[in-house]
């Protein structure tokens, strides 16, 4: 019985150590885990160092980079502050500048209205003495025939005198009065003629001395007119750009402005032209000639031009216009405008008709994969007005409408609408003759200028 016992005990304690051996065993497999999770975290514990150490040196070096780019920030605030206390200094000045002008402007239409009244005056007495002229002229004349009369006379009296003819009581009476008429006073009537006539001479002479001088200070009076106006015109555009510059200027300030300069030309304009009909008529006549010069002109874009060197640049736009099939004869050749980096310019052809000139615009097509293109030798009137009516017709177009353009004008929806040049602007054509559209044109013209003033007529001026 003691032996089972024992044996049972000793069982007992092998089964006790196995127990022991696997918990040491599981033990040593868990330490050997822990050991290689630990050599793990301390590898990643060395790259976080590492990224950390790269984090710190970049934000050291975006802090240096910011602190740089705010010094730079203050030097910039610096600066436009400034600037902002110069502007506001400039816009003192300025607004000086502009008091001064304005005492000026009115100093000047002061001015003006003494010299309307001066130049009036001046053209009442140069008219009055024109008539006095012609009456001293008409004076003389009468004298000059009557001495020829008297001469006339004279020349039967010597020779009824001279002849030697035996004879009757009616000779010897027709000398005997001849001669009574010259003893009694003809010879004093013609030296009194005579006086008077030196004496009207000399006073034309005196009359014709004084319009002179009158003339001589009408001008000098224009000459200073004109030269006030343009030292003013001159002050108030530097003005005006100084304050553009600074961008200061108020919409109020330049309207006041051009009010100003509108107004100043209309004075002069009504002064020197004497009427706006005048003005109209002869804007237009220089439009018309400028037009009429042109009309057989061409101007080619993208000719390759060589410097110095005209017959190279010459056979350039000859060899063009060949290309076009028009067989023309090419007159004077022009470079006008500046030439660019690539050597490329502007020339202004002339034909000597304008049938030459139809037939290279007919062929200008064939230029188009070409740099070089054709085009029409304008005004600076006709550009403008092509240039609206060409925006016009593409916003036409965009809205979705048939549009047609012409030569200033345009077909939309099947109406024809034409460039006014007096109101710069398109208007409905109504299908009336052209005398009678320009007719309305003046007078409705008449009633704007009538309404609002010269202002209108003087800006295009």
């Amino acid at each position: 019985m003691n032996e089972k016992v024992l044996e049972g005990k000793g069982k007992g304690k092998h089964m006790q150590q196995e127990g022991w051996m696997e918990i040491i065993k599981e033990l040593r497999t868990g330490f050997g885990v822990m050991a290689k999770e630990l050599k793990d975290t301390a590898e990643c514990n060395v790259e976080i160092k590492k990224c950390l150490v790269e984090i710190v040196e970049g934000c050291e070096r975006d802090k240096e980079m910011f602190k740089k780019r705010i010094v730079d920030m203050e030097k910039k605030i610096k600066e436009y502050e400034n600037r902002i206390e110069k502007f506001g200094k400039e816009k003192e000045e300025m607004e000086k500048e502009k008091e001064r002008i304005r005492k000026k402007v009115e100093e000047v239409e002061r001015r003006m209205k003494g010299w309307d009244g001066k130049i009036e005056r001046i053209g009442k007495e140069r008219g009055e003495k024109e008539k006095e002229t012609m009456r001293l002229k008409k004076k003389m004349e009468e004298v000059e025939n009557r001495m020829k009369n008297w001469e006339e006379i004279l020349e039967r009296a010597g020779k009824v005198r001279g002849e030697k003819e035996e004879g009757t009581e009616v000779k010897d009476k027709r000398l005997d009065e001849v001669k009574i008429g010259k003893d009694s006073g003809i010879e004093e009537r013609l030296k009194t003629l005579e006086l008077d006539k030196k004496k009207i001479k000399r006073d034309w002479e005196e009359k014709e001395k004084e319009i002179e001088e009158k003339k001589k200070e009408n001008e000098k009076e224009k000459e200073i007119v004109k030269k006030r106006f343009e030292e003013i015109e001159k002050t108030m555009n530097g003005w005006e750009e100084k304050l553009e510059k600074a961008g200061k200027v108020k919409d109020e300030n330049k309207a006041e402005i051009e009010e100003k300069k509108e107004s100043f030309i209309e004075d002069n304009i009504g002064k020197e032209s004497g009427s706006v009909e005048r003005v109209m008529s002869l804007e237009l006549d220089r439009e018309r000639k400028d037009r009429e010069v042109r009309k057989k002109n061409i101007i080619i874009k993208g000719v390759k031009i060589m410097e110095g060197r005209k017959e190279v640049w010459r056979r350039n736009v000859e060899e063009i216009i060949k290309m076009t099939g028009a067989e023309v004869k090419v007159g004077e050749v022009r470079k006008i405008g500046a030439i660019n980096k690539e050597g490329m310019g502007m020339v202004v052809v002339k034909f000597e008709s304008i049938k030459e000139k139809l037939e290279v615009f007919k062929g200008k097509v064939k230029l188009r994969n070409r740099k070089e293109w054709i085009q029409d030798d304008l005004t600076v009137k006709e550009r403008k007005a092509e240039w609206i009516i060409r925006a016009e017709a593409e916003r036409l177009r965009r809205a979705g409408k048939m549009v047609k353009k012409g030569y200033m004008k345009l077909w939309i929806e099947n109406k024809v609408w034409v460039w006014d040049e007096v109101r710069e602007e398109l208007r409905e054509w109504k299908g009336m003759r052209k005398e009678k559209w320009e007719e309305q044109v003046i007078k409705e013209n008449e009633v704007k200028r009538k309404r609002f003033g010269l202002s209108e007529i003087g800006k295009r001026l």
